[in-house]
C-alpha cells in the first residue's frame, strides 16, 4: 500500500518512512485479556494490592505506601500530573526544562547538593518527563528514607530558578536535542507522532524544539511551575522496608503546608486540542545518510482507560515482543526483511498509538513495510489463534 509513495532508494541513503493509519479491527481481541489491572499495574501486583496503603491530604496530594519487609531498600517516586502535552507551542519543552531545573538547587541546597546528599548514603536520584507526567525518583537504603523524602520535597516544592543556571541548562538541552536529531530511530519516532497527531500536543517531542528552548526565560518557566507544581497534581509512591503509618505521617507534616497551584485544577488539561478522526493513510519519508532504514508505523488506539486497552496490549505482545512473536519469527527470522522489529501499545491519558518499529536494509524497506502490514492484517482478520500463527515461547529479547 505504500510502494507508490516510496522514493527510489538506489542512492542507499537512509529512508525513514513513517506511517499512521487506523486499526479498529484489533479491538476484536477484547475477549483475549479480561483480568489485567488498569493504570499500568503489572499482573503480579494484583494479589498484593491490599498491602498498599492509600491516603490523600487535604490539599489534594495522594500518598501510596507499600511496605516490603526485608528488602533494606526504599524507592520514592513523586509523580506530577503535568507533561509536554500541557504546554503551548511557544513553550514546547518547558516541562522537561523545568524537570532539569529542579536539580539546580533551592534556598537550602545549592547547585549539585540534591544529588550529592542522596548519593552520599549510597542512593540514586533522577527524573523523567513524558507526554502526561513528570516523575522524580529516589532509590536508597531504607534506613535513610526520611532524608530522601526531605530532599525530594525540598527540591520540588522550593525550586530556585536562577537565570545563569537556566542558561547553562538550556545549552545542555540543546545538546540533547542535537543528539536526538542525529539518531535515525529518534527521528523516525518524532516524525511518527508529528504525522499521527495534527492538532493534539502529542505531536510535539517531549524535549521540545530547539527554537523554543532557546527562547526560554525564567519568568515563563516560573509561571509554568506555579500553575502545575501544586500538591493537587502530585502523587507520592513509597515502596520498600518502611512502616506505612510513619511514612504517611511524615509526608503529611512535610507536604501539608503546600497550597494548590494558582488557577489550576487537576482536570484542567491546558492546551490539549482534540484530534480529528483520521480518514486515510498518512506517509512521510525522511532521507538521511546512514546504514539502515528505520520504519515507524503507528495505528490509532484509544486512551489507557478504554475497555479495549488490555486487548491492544495483548495484540502488541503477540505482534512484536519476544523471540516467538509474529513479527520477529516471520518478518525477521523467516523472511529476513528486517534486522530488528518490535511492537508496543502506547496508550497515554488521551488516545495513543499502537507502534511497530523496525530496521532494515534501505533496498528492502518497502518489502519490510509490506511484510509487517501483512502480519497486522492477519491478526486483525483471524485473531491470535489462527492455525500456525500462535507465537511460540522464546527468550525475552530485552
Amino acid at each position: 500500500m505504500i510502494v507508490n509513495l516510496m522514493p527510489s532508494i538506489s542512492s542507499r541513503r537512509c529512508v525513514l518512512p513513517v506511517l499512521s493509519g487506523l486499526l479498529g479491527a484489533v479491538a476484536v481481541l477484547g475477549g483475549c485479556a479480561t483480568s489485567r489491572p488498569r493504570a499500568g499495574v503489572p499482573p503480579a501486583m494484583v494479589a498484593h494490592r491490599s498491602a498498599s496503603t492509600v491516603s490523600k491530604l487535604d490539599n489534594g496530594m495522594r500518598i501510596i505506601v507499600r511496605p516490603q519487609p526485608g528488602t533494606a531498600v526504599v524507592a520514592l517516586q513523586l509523580w506530577i500530573d503535568v507533561g509536554s502535552a500541557d504546554e503551548s507551542d511557544a513553550l514546547a519543552g518547558a516541562a522537561h526544562a523545568l524537570e532539569h531545573m529542579v536539580f539546580k538547587g533551592t534556598e537550602r541546597r545549592g547547585v549539585g547538593d540534591i544529588a550529592r546528599e542522596i548519593e552520599s548514603v549510597g542512593g540514586d536520584v533522577n527524573a523523567w518527563t513524558s507526554l502526561d507526567h513528570t516523575v522524580f525518583h529516589v532509590t536508597m537504603p531504607a534506613r535513610d528514607w526520611q532524608r530522601g523524602l526531605a530532599v525530594l520535597a525540598d527540591a520540588v516544592l522550593n525550586v530556585k530558578l536562577d537565570d545563569e543556571e537556566l542558561r547553562k541548562e538550556i545549552e545542555v538541552i540543546l545538546e540533547e536535542i542535537k543528539e536526538s536529531d542525529d539518531s535515525p530511530a529518534s527521528v523516525a519516532a518524532h516524525e511518527l507522532f508529528a504525522l499521527a497527531f495534527e492538532h493534539h500536543p502529542y505531536r510535539r517531542p517531549v524535549i521540545g524544539w530547539a527554537a523554543t528552548v532557546r527562547r526560554f526565560r525564567r519568568a515563563a518557566l516560573d509561571r509554568f511551575l506555579r500553575r502545575y507544581y501544586g500538591p493537587e497534581r502530585m502523587a507520592l509512591v513509597v515502596v520498600g522496608e518502611v512502616d506505612a503509618a510513619r511514612v504517611q505521617a511524615r509526608v503529611a507534616r512535610i507536604f501539608a503546608a503546600a497550597r494548590p497551584a494558582a488557577g489550576s485544577r487537576p482536570a484542567q488539561r491546558g492546551f490539549r486540542a482534540a484530534e480529528p478522526s483520521q480518514q486515510q493513510l498518512r506517509v512521510r519519508v525522511v532521507q538521511r545518510p546512514c546504514r539502515e532504514a528505520q520504519l515507524a508505523l503507528g495505528f490509532r488506539i484509544p486512551e489507557l482507560t478504554a475497555a479495549d486497552s488490555p486487548a491492544l496490549d495483548l495484540a502488541a505482545v503477540i505482534l512484536g515482543q519476544g523471540e516467538g512473536s509474529w513479527l520477529v519469527r516471520r518478518v525477521k527470522d523467516e523472511q529476513q526483511v528486517v534486522t530488528d522489529v518490535a511492537a508496543y501499545a502506547y496508550a497515554p491519558r488521551d488516545p495513543g498509538l499502537l507502534i511497530v518499529n523496525a530496521a532494515s536494509r534501505p533496498e528492502r524497506v518497502v518489502e519490510a513495510a509490506a511484510a509487517i502490514s501483512e502480519q497486522l492484517r492477519l491478526l486483525a482478520q483471524t485473531g491470535p489463534h489462527a492455525r500456525g500463527a500462535r507465537a511460540r515461547p522464546g527468550p525475552d529479547r530485552g
